[in-house]
């Protein structure tokens, strides 16, 4: 795309500055970044496709789940400003709060603050791709959403998910940090 910084207006720069972890030299390079992945002759958003095509998300299996939770609910697409909130969580530069918020937003499949037996079983589907059978995978989840200590039995909430991932885990797993240009 020819103009990639017509996509956000000033105004919108500034106030990305604010909700993101970018600065505005960032904010552009990350705009010019997004225009490389649209067909900028049929729209200014980036399709699924799109998103999975960039080389550092292209290698990230959560990749997906984390386009879902941005994306445009009824045309399934990410707009620059999503593009850049989700990006700036992703980054090395978030916290580990944050990268928890959006782990746990990914599993939550159906938004409804815990985190339940196909959400989990398709959790830890993502994160053992290869080793497990479906059976040992059912075993696993079984196992985990029977714990006592659950406040909810089958449930696991955003506090006992952020109790169970460990910071540096989160880090490893929640990072990309695109290249700027």
């Amino acid at each position: 795309m020819g103009n990639s910084e017509s996509l956000l207006t000033e105004e919108k720069i500034a106030e990305l500055e604010g909700k993101t972890h970018f600065n505005q030299k960032e904010i552009k390079q990350m705009v010019k970044r997004y225009s490389a992945q649209i067909d900028s002759t049929t729209s200014a958003e980036m399709t699924r496709d799109g998103f999975l095509s960039i080389p550092e998300v292209a290698c990230t299996p959560y990749a997906i789940l984390f386009f879902n939770i941005y994306t445009s609910s009824q045309k399934s697409t990410l707009m620059p400003e999503e593009f850049l909130v989700l990006f700036s969580t992703l980054s090395d530069k978030s916290t580990v709060e944050e990268k928890q918020k959006l782990m746990f937003d990914a599993f939550d499949i159906n938004r409804d603050g815990d985190i339940g037996f196909n959400e989990l079983f398709r959790m830890y589907k993502n994160m053992f791709t290869a080793g497990f059978t479906d059976d040992q995978l059912t075993e696993l989840v079984n196992s985990v959403l029977a714990m006592p200590n659950l406040k909810t039995p089958g449930r696991i909430s955003y506090e006992e998910f952020s109790k169970a991932i460990s910071p540096m885990e989160l880090r490893e797993k929640v990072t990309i940090n695109l290249q700027l240009v």
